[in-house]
């Protein structure tokens, strides 16, 4: 079962070591690490990341979240930043809404409010349904894993040894890092089932942060209904449920799709293995 490791400024930093592979061997602990967004990170923090030996922080994020919330110097360990969708954050919420909302989308001044500002001016226009964010999760799964320079560029800094541990991560954790998890255990031969179990975890790691959300959005909301907040930060197993048919619709193969999406060799995806696996 996966590790969380206690933070006090992330909520959602996580060992993928320990998990068993269909060919019985086990995904080595201390090397892969998911985590949420690291800018809330404590001195006391910091030096629990420092003595992970993380070498490679991989930011998934924007460019904007980046900017309102920038990664902390880790000592040791090198900055990989590529949003794993460009745009992703306040600037694609206009995805989610009825047209008429998306003018308050793209005329909010992102700089000087917040995005707890923007979701609760968004949910108090009562326009914001979860099912309309349950459907633009499951396009969003269905898209991640194509030519994404993201996790073409994780796999690159994964092959080579030099650049472990590794810690992969975007704001909340779930998403962007899901996905870009799921792909390193599919690769390592994880089954889907023990991938998705270690997807829903996230479910519990973010109860606090979706808690102290809801506190945050309330006064901005009035009678709002906050549930959507749920949908927003936490996990379905049917959004990576559709990356995984996707990718099996279009390659067939999981072997196919690492060997087209990744250029990874069957004798790559073998070296990676030995380097990942016990």
């Amino acid at each position: 079962m996966t590790k969380v490791i206690k933070l006090q400024g992330s909520f959602n930093f996580r060992d993928l070591g320990g998990y068993a592979t269909s060919d019985r061997k086990q995904v080595k602990q201390g090397l892969l690490y998911r985590a949420d967004e690291l800018a809330g990170l404590t001195e006391a923090d910091k030096k629990i990341i420092e003595g992970l030996n993380i070498k490679t922080i991989v930011d998934f994020r924007s460019d904007f979240e980046v900017e309102m919330k920038p990664d902390p110097i880790i000592n040791g360990a090198q900055y990989v930043h590529i949003p794993a969708l460009p745009g992703m954050g306040v600037e694609s919420s206009a995805a989610l809404l009825p047209a008429e909302l998306n003018n308050l989308v793209e005329n909010a001044d992102h700089r000087a409010g917040s995005m707890e500002q923007l979701m609760g001016g968004l949910l108090a226009s009562g326009q914001f349904p979860i099912e309309r964010v349950q459907q633009f999760f499951v396009t969003t799964y269905e898209q991640l894993p194509f030519q994404n320079k993201a996790y073409q560029r994780m796999f690159q800094l994964l092959a080579d040894e030099e650049n472990l541990a590794m810690v992969q991560h975007c704001t909340a954790g779930k998403d962007r890092t899901g996905v870009g998890s799921a792909l390193i255990l599919l690769l390592l031969g994880v089954p889907e089932e023990i991938i998705l179990a270690d997807y829903m975890i996230t479910n519990d790691t973010l109860q606090p942060k979706i808690a102290q959300l809801k506190q945050q959005l309330a006064p901005l909301v009035g009678n709002a209904d906050l549930s959507v907040v749920e949908a927003l930060y936490g996990v379905d197993k049917r959004f990576l449920q559709a990356t995984f048919q996707k990718i099996k619709q279009t390659y067939g193969s999981y072997t196919r799709y690492f060997e087209v999406e990744f250029q990874l060799t069957a004798s790559k995806q073998a070296a990676i293995k030995e380097k990942l696996l016990d």
